[in-house]
């Protein structure tokens, strides 16, 4: 799902570049990785030594 919302965003951009669409890019992209690591990574702590 994500691959397709960036796919049509970069489309947008390369068309039109504007700092709108850069932020809503990045703003995707934190909040994707944000969850990744809150929500994906931390079902490894477990398994991680300290």
């Amino acid at each position: 799902m994500i691959m397709s919302e960036l796919q049509s965003l970069y489309t947008q951009y390369r068309d039109n570049p504007s700092p709108a669409i850069s932020n809503e890019i990045i703003g995707m992209l934190s909040s994707w990785l944000s969850g990744h690591i809150l929500e994906t990574d931390m079902r490894y702590k477990p398994y991680m030594k300290e």
